[in-house]
């Protein structure tokens, strides 16, 4: 045999040797590998609970907008509004810790010059704009209509909004929250039902944030028992308390 085919025959040999090992090898590592299980079958439904309540609180958010040729001016009369509107509301058991300011503001006021002529001039300051925002809380509901009289008598020349809230929720969401637990395991019992198996052990819990509505027009009713008949009339309606849960069960097919 010549040089040439012993080379060839020894290249061979090495490569089928190697062949051979990688394959000893790959058997071994499969070997050594656990099996891999399906993954387990699960069930996912969100269940949501709702209540109606009436609301035992107000918020009101008002402010006073004065204008005068100097800042100390506009300043002094806005003083003035917010000092009688604390002063009435006061008068009528708002407590101090339900007023907060909430913004104050001295911005002047532009006069801008006719350009269309080519002459450019700067803007001039011919006055100053202060306003002055402010936060009630109204616990006591049947005065609400008096309360929002009383701003506007005191010089509030600004609403910016009323709205409504139950003042401590805890216990409603709580309520909720078992609905919205139930509305979930109904709704997974009828699909499994439907499938052909049923529930396993539960995996996870889990819930949104639980928030309140505004009140349902619907169901508005008009607060009473004010003592005077010129008295803004207000609608309190009803505040609805909504939450949903998440609930993931493994499904028990029967078949182990």
């Amino acid at each position: 045999m010549s040089f040439a085919s012993s080379r060839l025959l020894l290249a061979f040999s090495f490569i089928a040797f190697v062949l051979t090992l990688g394959a000893v090898a790959k058997t071994a590592v499969a070997e050594e590998m656990p099996f891999e299980p399906l993954a387990e079958a699960t069930i996912t439904v969100t269940g949501h609970g709702t209540l109606n309540a009436e609301p035992d609180i107000a918020v009101v958010n008002a402010g006073a907008v004065t204008e005068a040729r100097t800042a100390r001016e506009a300043l002094d009369a806005n003083t003035k509004i917010m000092a009688d509107t604390f002063a009435a509301l006061q008068a009528m058991g708002v407590e101090e810790r339900d007023m907060q300011t909430s913004r104050l503001t001295v911005e002047p006021r532009y006069t801008y010059f006719d350009s269309s002529n080519g002459e450019r001039r700067p803007p001039r300051i011919d006055g100053y704009t202060v306003s002055n925002q402010l936060t009630v809380r109204v616990r006591d509901l049947t005065i609400i209509g008096e309360a929002l009289d009383a701003l506007i008598t005191a010089g509030v020349n600004q609403m910016g909004g009323l709205s409504f809230a139950v003042d401590e929720p805890d216990a409603l969401f709580a309520e909720a929250r078992q609905a919205a637990v139930a509305d979930a395991m109904a709704q997974a019992e009828m699909l499994t039902e439907a499938a052909g198996v049923s529930l396993g052990r539960v995996i996870s819990i889990s819930q949104n944030q639980a928030r309140q509505q505004p009140p349902q027009p619907q169901m508005a009713r008009m607060a009473m028992a004010m003592e005077s008949a010129d008295a803004i009339p207000v609608a309190t309606g009803e505040q609805e308390l909504r939450t949903t849960v998440s609930i993931t069960w493994a499904i028990d097919n029967g078949s182990n």
